[in-house]
């Protein structure tokens, strides 16, 4: 892009101003070409539109172009996509009521392109006749009116009404005074429409080759209004390009006809030419009315100029070859007050910038650099203007009152630099104004003009103590910061120096460095000092004592080396600028706290910030290597300013200065520069920003419409990566853009970029909404966020209500196995049970069978035992009787139950042992040892009965052979019957299945089993307590 500064287009810079409605400090006006080497098809462009939405459209020989501000993008024809425009060939551009963009061709009639849906339908135009049919030629005019119809002009084939449903006209020739149309071949070339206005009755004015027509559509009535009769071989002066209307009058451009104004109310016309004596120039192309009494229009001859309706007269910006002459064929004014051309030279814009800093030269006789001299700091006050210089004359005065101009030159100090160098200025409380210098401190005698030298400290060092800064506290004394020997305090009332450092680390007046670079009082008469080695301190004006504060902070990555300046703000913020970054710290009771740093990260153009200072409205302005910034204290807003913003001298001071009517000003190479903090601080509003593209899988979406029907744009589930491409439709931008986005549902906050795209991918199915906005910068605010809302869609197998009757299927099998294990369960336990039951009366069955077996072989015994005693021994007999009745009484109390204590069935055995010993005497000995612990444990009935009637009943019992048997509890908690081994030879009474029995009894009632055991010489059974 190509860029012209004008210096004489001062009249127009006016008017644009008023277009715009901005008041600047100063204004500047720019030509810029854009052409093919910025991306456009064609260096040729035929017509320019800017959209409802802000999109600048251009037609050019080789197809259509829109610009967002960054990139040209354009369509042209593709012989294989019927979708594509009809032709590259565009001469015309319009915008409709609903937002679509017409397009009218060399040939090949016209198009109209869907915003929402990115497809264009085209209508031929074909003209049928009986004989033949005539293509489509140029478009010369498109007009949508306020009833949303189209209306197109042809050349030599007069006006078209377009129905864009279903693609049918009606054509309309234009006629002359007789009513004979302009059909022939002889007066065809007058059959042509170029421009239109629409009259609140929604009659139209039409701007023809033919003159001045007023059309009547709800009539179809034409009425030609000339100033004289149209003849074919003489000149007129009425082949009219454009037309205009401001109040009662109608403005029309005209090919070699200059500009004509027809009074509607009077029926008056008047002809007003730039160039009277030249038939074939006064060639108007195209005009824009602007406020006021200006026209602005285009010629072919004389390029760009200004039409002034009360005198009638032209005047032309023409000191620029861009817009000087060529081949013009519109001219448009955008929203922001731009001025666009379209040319054979490319698309010409001319805009306004704003001034944001005034660049006031120093006029010097002295240079000690080659040139390079500067303005090192600024000073003001209501009588004089002074400039201190370094490499230059010394100090410069300029008494406002009277417009005199001092020089004033000064001492420099023996073995230093043979250069003038003036430091600082300051007016102190009793209006004396003190000037310093690098070697020396003056005291301006504003009546003589002359600087008086103030006697200085000695240095301890060969060189000066290079002063820097100089203050005055509340008490009236100067201080006076070095860069080689500390700090300095002058009492100015016995021309007294103090010195402030000392070497001696232990003193409570120990400054770590002799180098002073930063000194500030502030309005409770503090003293802040900074300099070298990272010190920044404050020191008590009446004891001398330091106290310091720490500028290494390692958890927040700070660490400053030089402090360069400090100031403070009404709000007892203390703000230190440093070579790692802007500190703020908070002032509380005296002490510093620090709050936080301001780095590049922030916003701030470099972390080098070498200057500081407060403006009147309460912002922070500070100087870094790079820019001057500023900083809102309460929003934290950063504002970078530099060369784009009218500071294109790089090498700015460090000193930033208030002058006396509130503008601040920094000094510069060769001079310095002002500006306006207050207008600077000025918010608003930032370009409007656009989704300008949607890309689904790499491929373009459309989705206007799906939005308007649905509220929401839906995804399918392959539809997994889509980006957004965005843009703050700004054609004035003179810095970066900020953006941030965000997609809800995914993202937690803001995403703050210059990157103008946005892309997701492998989202899971859900609502989502993005969401974009315009970080508003310099002076501007945010703009308002635009939201998309997006549906993904899953795969059935990934949607909540796939997956619910996963869940519902899956809980009723898992309810259906349940049920069916539960039913098996019972049936399994009912088997269990009625198994168990059975066993269990097996072994009942098996057991009383037992006990069935032994009762009449033990009754046999019995009695034949008690028969004997009676006849023998009858008490005994009756002893005996006894006995076996208990013993009865015992297995019938205890038929029915499974289990007996162990003591109860002891007890038994006893007795059944001493009937069994009244049969065998001594050959029978029972031996019973069971500790009364075991007592309580159970045992089924009759057991030690039956183990002992079958020790009884297998062995030979004789005194010679004594059987013996001892029962007792053994290590394991069995209840052991153990008896010596004399087997008889055959038992008749046994079966072998009594032991056998007693083992199913045992384990249906226990887990443990009885063991039997039998070796050579003892059998012995172990039963389980229970």
């Amino acid at each position: 892009m190509k860029l012209f500064s004008l210096h004489t287009l001062n009249r127009l810079i006016f008017l644009l101003c008023i277009t715009a409605g901005a008041k600047a400090q100063s204004d500047e006006l720019r030509v810029s070409a854009y052409t093919e080497a910025d991306g456009l098809s064609s260096n040729i462009v035929r017509c320019v539109l800017q959209d409802s939405r802000g999109v600048l459209w251009a037609g050019t020989p080789d197809g259509l172009n829109y610009y967002d501000g960054y990139t040209f993008n354009t369509f042209r024809k593709s012989s294989t996509d019927t979708s594509t425009i009809r032709s590259n060939f565009i001469t015309k551009l319009a915008e409709d009521q609903v937002g679509d963009i017409w397009i009218g061709y060399l040939s090949g009639g016209v198009s109209c392109y869907n915003i929402t849906t990115g497809k264009f339908r085209h209508y031929p135009l074909k003209t049928y006749t009986k004989s033949d049919h005539i293509k489509s030629g140029e478009v010369t005019m498109l007009f949508i009116n306020r009833k949303n119809e189209v209306w197109i002009g042809v050349a030599q084939q007069g006006m078209f009404k377009l129905d864009k449903h279903t693609g049918e006209y009606t054509r309309y020739n234009l006629a002359d005074e007789k009513g004979i149309a302009f059909t022939s071949d002889a007066f065809k070339a007058y059959n042509t429409v170029f421009g239109a206005y629409e009259d609140p009755s929604g009659a139209l004015w039409l701007a023809t080759a033919a003159g001045l027509y007023y059309f009547q559509p709800a009539t179809n009535s034409m009425k030609q209004l000339r100033e004289t009769p149209l003849r074919e071989s003489a000149e007129n002066r009425d082949l009219f390009l454009c037309i205009a209307r401001q109040g009662d009058k109608l403005w029309l451009g005209a090919w070699a006809g200059g500009m004509a104004c027809y009074d509607m109310v009077k029926n008056e016309w008047k002809h007003f030419s730039y160039d009277y004596y030249s038939p074939t120039t006064n060639i108007i192309i195209d005009i824009r009315l602007l406020p006021g009494d200006s026209i602005l229009f285009i010629s072919n001859d004389k390029g760009l100029g200004y039409f002034n309706k009360n005198t009638g007269s032209f005047s032309f910006a023409g000191s620029d070859d861009l817009i000087k002459t060529g081949d013009y064929k519109s001219v448009y004014q955008d929203k922001a007050g731009n001025i666009w051309i379209a040319s054979d030279r490319g698309l010409i814009k001319i805009w306004r910038t704003s001034k944001k800093f005034s660049f006031h030269a120093l006029n010097t006789n002295v240079s000690m650099n080659g040139g390079y001299h500067r303005v090192n700091v600024a000073f003001e006050n209501d009588h004089f203007l002074m400039l201190g210089t370094s490499y230059s004359d010394g100090l410069h005065i300029k008494n406002k009152h009277n417009g005199k101009q001092y020089t004033l030159a000064f001492e420099t100090l023996p073995g230093e630099e043979n250069f003038l160098l003036v430091t600082d200025i300051i007016q102190d409380s009793e209006g004396i104004i003190w000037v310093l210098t690098r070697d020396y401190i003056y005291q301006l005698d504003t009546t003589a003009m002359k600087l008086r030298k103030v006697s200085t400290p000695s240095s301890v060092e060969k060189k000066g103590n290079y002063f820097i800064r100089i203050q005055e506290d509340i008490s009236g004394v100067l201080w006076i910061a070095s860069l080689r020997n500390g700090l300095f305090a002058y009492n100015k009332k016995d021309n007294r120096f103090t010195h402030h450092y000392t070497s001696d680390k232990q003193g409570m007046e120990y400054i770590p460095t002799r180098y002073i670079s930063a000194l500030h009082s502030s309005k409770d008469g503090t003293l802040w000092i900074g300099g070298g080695n990272g010190f920044l301190g404050k020191l008590n004006i009446t004891s001398g004592i330091v106290q310091t504060y720490a500028t290494y902070f390692p958890k927040e990555d700070i660490n400053a080396n030089t402090v360069f300046d400090i100031v403070t703000d009404d709000s007892l913020s203390l703000w230190v600028g440093t070579d790692a970054g802007l500190l703020q710290y908070q002032v509380h009771e005296g002490n510093a706290v620090f709050k936080q740093v301001f780095t590049s990260e922030n916003g701030i153009s470099s972390d080098f910030v070498k200057g500081v200072a407060k403006a009147e409205d309460g912002n922070i302005w500070c100087v870094t290597q790079l820019s001057l910034c500023r900083l809102n204290p309460c929003t934290g807003v950063i504002a970078n300013y530099g060369y784009s913003d009218g500071l294109e001298n790089p090498e700015i001071s460090s000193k930033i200065q208030t002058l006396y009517d509130g503008q601040m000003a920094v000094g510069t190479i060769k001079g310095y520069y002002t500006f306006s903090p207050a207008y600077l601080s000025q918010l608003r509003e930032t370009a409007p920003i656009l989704v300008t593209s949607f890309n689904v899988n790499g491929r373009q979406r459309y989705y206007g419409n799906e939005l308007a029907r649905n509220g929401k744009v839906v995804l399918d589930p392959s539809e997994k990566m889509f980006a957004f491409e965005f843009a703050s439709i700004d054609f004035n931008r003179t810095s970066k853009q900020q953006y941030a986005y965000m997609l809800e549902g995914i993202d937690t906050g803001w995403t703050t970029t210059y990157n103008r795209y946005a892309g997701y991918s492998n989202l899971k199915a859900g609502n989502y909404i993005f969401k974009v906005r315009a970080v508003g910068n310099t002076h501007k605010l945010d703009s308002e966020a635009i939201a998309v809302p997006i549906y993904i869609s899953g795969y059935f197998y990934t949607m909540w209500w796939f997956w619910l009757m996963v869940a519902v299927a899956a809980f009723a099998v898992m309810y259906f196995i349940y049920k069916l294990r539960l039913r098996n369960q019972r049936r399994v336990y009912e088997l269990n049970s009625r198994a168990g039951k059975l066993e269990k009366e097996k072994a009942m069955i098996m057991y009383e069978s037992l006990k069935q077996q032994l009762n009449p072989h033990f009754l046999f015994n019995s009695l034949t035992s008690l028969g004997s005693l009676i006849r023998s021994d009858q008490e005994l007999a009756e002893e005996f009787l006894d006995g076996l009745s208990r013993i009865y009484r015992y297995i019938l109390n205890n038929r029915n139950k499974e289990l007996v204590s162990l003591l109860n069935e002891i007890r038994f055995s006893e007795t059944y042992i001493k009937l069994q010993k009244t049969r065998f005497g001594d050959a029978l000995q029972v031996n019973i040892k069971v500790e009364e612990e075991f007592h309580h444990n159970k045992i089924a009935p009759v057991t030690l009965q039956n183990l002992l009637e079958n020790a009884i009943k297998h062995n030979i019992v004789t005194g010679e052979e004594p059987l013996v048997i001892d029962i007792y509890v053994n290590e394991t908690n069995q209840l052991v019957v153990k008896n010596n081994l004399n087997k008889k030879p055959f038992v008749e009474t046994s079966n072998g299945q009594g032991l056998a029995n007693l083992s199913s009894l045992y384990n249906y009632l226990s887990e443990k089993k009885i063991i039997v055991k039998e070796t050579a010489e003892h059998f012995w059974v172990s039963i389980p307590l229970l």
